[in-house]
């Protein structure tokens, strides 16, 4: 599989990745590593750190993951999703024009994605100041950010000052003028990788168009794993240790359960 965006190394744009198969063992990490995070950023690079395998060749670490732009992160935690929620779901929504119900299925993993551009993670572009050299924002920089008075303002001076470089030149951020912060905007907004967060269709009673907004990281506070439950299921049913039942991949577990569910159900038809 590949990212929008990848990393770059000695010179060369990585973007292969691979995720570990979802285990017992796995899915018993990602809550472990989830505990007590008060922080989006946080909790994002930890289920990744617990789930990825490979990133740019190399094994996943804490560091690489931190390394990666944020559509890139944004794009591997839908893809994750996708893995370890795959049943479809359902949206809904009032019409905005009729107020009428309207459901929308949405198959995790799905949603378009826009590509890196042509000069991602970075490029030179000319200020009021002169030209300088700008990159995209990553892991690191929401980290970071976090560590910022919660100011508007402030952050956004701090994050500029991680973004732009000038040769042989402090940067002062203060001097930028309201056209270089859009130009900045504009140039990052071409440069990064963005999954979509947004789904356009239309009303079936009055076929007005409507816009639903999504929360892509909203799953990962959901309760998606039973797994102590599951555990408890099939060593009792088939006798087996914690470590084996750990070892199997979520679709097989549950495979095993739907058979034990389905023996029970028989078992019953005959009593009765």
């Amino acid at each position: 599989m590949e990212l929008p965006g990848g990393l770059l190394v000695d010179g060369q744009l990585c973007c292969d990745f691979s995720f570990k198969p979802i285990t017992g063992s796995i899915e018993r990490k990602i809550l472990e590593s989830n505990q007590n995070v008060v922080s989006l950023v946080t909790h994002v690079t930890n289920m990744l750190n617990v789930t990825l395998a490979q990133l740019a060749g190399m094994p996943a670490n804490k560091e690489l993951i931190s390394s990666l732009c944020s559509g890139d992160r944004q794009y591997l935690i839908l893809q994750l999703e996708a893995i370890i929620n795959p049943a479809s779901k359902w949206l809904t929504l009032n019409c905005q024009a009729c107020d009428e119900l309207i459901q929308l299925e949405l198959i995790p993993g799905t949603l378009p994605v826009k590509p890196a551009g042509q000069y991602f993670p970075a490029t030179t572009t000319q200020l009021s100041i002169g030209e300088v050299s700008l990159r995209v924002p990553n892991g690191a920089d929401e980290e970071a950010l976090l560590q910022q008075p919660d100011n508007e303002k402030q952050r956004l001076k701090h994050l500029l000052k991680r973004l732009i470089f000038q040769a042989n030149n402090k940067v002062e951020i203060g001097q930028l003028n309201p056209d270089d912060l859009d130009k900045i905007d504009q140039t990052l907004e071409d440069m990064m990788p963005q999954p979509s967060t947004n789904i356009s269709t239309t009303c079936p009673y009055c076929n007005s168009p409507q816009q639903i907004s999504l929360d892509i990281f909203a799953w990962m506070n959901e309760k998606n794993s039973d797994i102590e439950n599951d555990i408890h299921q099939l060593a009792i049913h088939y006798h087996w240790s914690e470590k084996d039942i750990l070892a199997l991949p979520k679709t097989r577990r549950k495979h095993y359960l739907a058979l034990i569910e389905q023996a029970s159900h028989q078992v019953f038809e005959e009593l009765v």
